[in-house]
């Protein structure tokens, strides 16, 4: 057994992330797929958490964090969401500036977009201008993978981005810019 605190650890962690992120990784079954927990919202209403492998989730915050700049300006000024810094308070500044001017504002919510937004859309946007996520999202997201719950499978993860994958904001604001463009 390898100690994580040692040397030896942390290349044995900075290997298998580098492999995720090269899109390599071997075990993507295991390594793409989340345990649900239930969270009661209501006496009536569970809304299940995914919680993904850690090691994936740092592998796509080291993607995240080497296409920061990059994603921060192809998205600006249309999408303030994603390497925005102060991305919400610009957000309300520039409503109030049109509502002020007279300007019409249209609000949408999206029921539940994260989980339907197109994946080979997204991959067409990363083709095109962020050709290094590609292979993580090849990897990531090119199969369906499992959701768990308790003891078993529940369900497999066949559309859309996955709740608690740091990428997740940014990979859907790539699938939906096209539109807003």
């Amino acid at each position: 057994a390898i100690s994580l605190s040692t040397e030896e650890g942390a290349a044995a962690i900075a290997n298998i992330v580098n492999k995720i992120m090269n899109g390599t990784a071997p075990n993507k079954e295991r390594l793409t797929g989340a345990t649900l927990v239930p969270l009661v919202k209501s006496q009536s209403k569970v809304r299940p958490i995914a919680i993904g492998e850690i090691f994936t989730r740092l592998a796509a915050r080291c993607l995240l964090r080497q296409q920061s700049k990059d994603l921060a300006n192809y998205f600006a000024p249309i999408q303030m969401g994603v390497q925005q810094p102060g991305g919400a308070e610009r957000i309300v500044h520039s409503v109030r500036k049109a509502y002020n001017a007279g300007d019409s504002i249209l609000s949408l919510d999206l029921s539940n977009a994260f989980n339907r937004i197109n994946r080979m859309t997204i991959r067409a946007t990363l083709s095109e201008h962020f050709p290094g996520l590609l292979r993580y999202f090849d990897w990531a997201y090119g199969h369906s993978a499992p959701l768990w719950y308790e003891n078993g499978l529940l369900t497999r993860s066949q559309e859309g981005v996955r709740q608690g994958d740091p990428l997740g904001p940014a990979l859907f604001a790539a699938g939906i810019h096209h539109v807003l463009v």
